[in-house]
Parts: structure tokens; C-alpha cells; sequence
């Protein structure tokens, strides 16, 4: 009796995650076999880009995926891509980059590896900020670090920035959470935005701000 009911229940479990996993393929517009056909991964031959030689190797159809693989007669470095739908295979050689960086928000020109999760350090031009452009799947993130240990030291404050900083903020009086979102618009800290909103209250560009309303100094003050 306690097997038939143990039975009973697995066949049940089975059933539910069965029924779930085709109204999961229906909510991405897949049907199960597309969705199944996608995930299985092909034997796939192509030709060396180096050497002209056929390279045979495995990978799912996917626009996403991407493999890194050796030539097994020249010892090149390639990787293979999905691009309508084939599979292309080249050279695994640096790709050039336009990167900002998120200290002082220059631009600088990287060369990164085109696999991701492929890692380039690199350093600023104009800060001096160690950094790293990292490959991800959908484009370059960049962030301070290379070898650096501990937290990074506070990135110099530029006119280039404080400009950028002043021209996000907009008008004053700011919103609630305005420094916050202007921090995650420019892909630099808080404690940047904060440093440089003093600054620029001390040139006389910003005026002080206290709970939504600006400060306006009595004749006593």
C-alpha cells in the first residue's frame, strides 16, 4: 500500500512539472520540439580561417552562443559564433572598444577578446583609475579594479565630470533619490555624485538643498 501510494505521488510530480515545462515553451513562443531542437547540440565542420583545414567540434543553435576551440593542425586560437542561423567560425582575435570610464567618464579605446567573460585591464588615461573591461554577453562592462586590492581610492573629480554630474542633476529643487539615479545613469558611485555636488556648491553653480527645498539664508545667517 505505502509503495502504491509512493507511486502514485511521483507519477503526479512528474506529470506537474511535465504540464510546466510546456507552458513555459508557450510563454517564450516556442513550440517543445523548436525549444528541444534549439538546446541540442550539433555536430558542426567547418573550415580553419588560418589554415583551410576542417575543424569539427559541438554547439547549440542558439543567437547567444558562442565556443572557443583550438585548430587542431595550426594551434590557432577561434571561436564560433550563431549568425543567421549558422555557425561562423573565426579567429579569436582582440576586438577594438569604445569604453567610458566610470571614475571620470573618458573614453578610451580597449582592445578585449572577443569570447565572453574574456577580462582586459587596462588603466585610465586620465585619472590613472585601474581598471577592467570585462566581455559580456550583450556588450563590454567596465569597473574599477585590475590587480588592486582593497577598495579603489576615490576616482579624481574632472571638470568633465563635474559637468556631466551638473547636467544630470537638471534644475534645482531635485527630486528624492536624484543622486542616486544620476550615480546608476553614469555608472560611477554615490559617493562621487555627493563629493561632487559640494564642489559644485562651493563654486556657486548649485545652491543647498535640504529635504526637497532649497536652503535660502535669513539676514541673521
Amino acid at each position: 500500500m505505502i509503495k502504491t501510494t509512493w507511486t502514485s505521488r511521483r507519477s503526479e510530480v512528474e506529470s506537474i512539472r511535465t504540464e510546466m515545462r510546456f507552458l513555459a515553451t508557450q510563454v517564450r513562443g516556442l513550440p517543445i520540439r523548436q525549444a528541444n531542437k534549439l538546446r541540442r547540440r550539433r555536430e558542426v565542420t567547418n573550415n580553419c580561417p588560418n589554415c583551410g583545414k576542417i575543424v569539427q567540434y559541438k554547439q547549440t543553435l542558439k543567437p547567444t552562443s558562442i565556443k572557443a576551440l583550438p585548430c587542431d593542425n595550426c594551434g590557432s586560437r577561434l571561436y564560433s559564433r550563431v549568425t543567421n542561423d549558422r555557425f561562423v567560425l573565426d579567429l579569436r582575435t582582440p576586438i577594438v572598444e569604445k569604453v567610458h570610464c566610470p571614475g571620470c567618464d573618458q573614453e578610451i579605446v580597449v582592445k578585449l577578446d572577443p569570447v565572453p567573460g574574456s577580462v582586459q585591464e587596462f588603466q585610465c588615461i586620465t585619472c590613472q583609475m585601474d581598471l577592467s573591461a570585462i566581455r559580456q554577453p550583450k556588450g563590454v562592462r567596465v569597473k574599477f579594479g585590475g590587480q588592486t586590492k582593497g577598495p579603489p581610492p576615490a576616482p579624481t573629480i574632472t571638470d568633465k565630470l563635474l559637468k556631466s554630474i551638473a547636467d544630470a542633476m537638471g534644475q534645482q529643487p531635485w527630486p528624492t533619490g536624484k543622486a542616486r539615479a544620476v550615480a546608476k545613469q553614469l555608472n560611477i558611485s554615490s559617493t562621487t555624485v555627493h563629493r561632487a555636488i559640494k564642489e559644485l556648491i562651493r563654486r556657486d553653480v548649485f545652491k543647498l538643498q535640504s529635504g526637497g527645498k532649497l536652503y535660502v539664508p535669513t539676514p541673521d545667517d
